[in-house]
């Protein structure tokens, strides 16, 4: 018990903190990088972040879209999700 409650409160401590030193929250959880821009991977990127471009392929295709060539940016979040910002459309 004692553990979990140390745990939970150095979380809540954490938070907070964050809140008023944002530097700290880029240094504990990180930036967000673009892995893909403008038809080109930045290879020291995918691999600081260990990403595999087979991942960011298959997000591609869940956001709808066939093809690289569609894609402007990928871009991997500080969680670890990875975003997909598609080309705007001309009409």
């Amino acid at each position: 018990m004692l553990a979990a409650a140390t745990l939970a409160g150095l979380h809540t401590a954490l938070t907070h903190l964050k809140r008023l030193w944002p530097t700290l929250g880029m240094v504990t959880e990180g930036n967000p990088a673009v892995i893909f821009s403008n038809g080109e991977w930045d290879d020291a990127k995918l691999h600081s972040k260990r990403v595999d471009p087979r991942d960011v392929i298959a997000e591609v295709k869940q956001k709808g879209l066939c093809e690289l060539s569609e894609v402007q940016s990928a871009i991997v979040e500080h969680n670890g999700a990875i975003t997909i910002v598609p080309h705007e459309k001309a009409d």
